[in-house]
């Protein structure tokens, strides 16, 4: 019973010093949303447009390649190259289809848990 006790004052002790510790930290701000650098990042050669190519070997279009390369073809247009303002047209209609917090059907949750 004392060795019970033991443990358990010293757990005790531990969350409120944990506690005490958490109310002088600020909260961390996620980071922002931001398309310019996630283009720059998937625009390989730094020309300022994206090629199907450095397109494709993105994570967004690692999850699903066939429905990637019809994205592509519709935010490219004729050209076959986009530039940042046609990701970002693309990327803002896409996002605005959806509502806050939701995803597509079959999305999962970050860390790998499903609806």
């Amino acid at each position: 019973m004392f060795r019970f006790a033991l443990v358990f004052l010293a757990v005790l002790a531990l969350g409120v010093g944990t506690a005490f510790a958490a109310e002088g930290e600020q909260p961390k701000e996620k980071p922002k949303f931001d398309l310019k650098t996630i283009f720059d990042r998937m625009d390989e050669n730094k020309d300022g447009k994206l090629s199907q190519d450095e397109y494709l070997k993105s994570r967004m279009a690692q999850r699903d390649p066939e429905q990637a390369k019809k994205n592509f073809a519709e935010m490219a247009g004729d050209d076959n190259v986009a530039t940042f303002e046609e990701f970002q047209a693309w990327m803002k209609k896409r996002m605005g289809e959806r509502k806050p917090g939701e995803r597509k059907p079959g999305g999962r949750r970050p860390g790998g848990q499903g609806n």
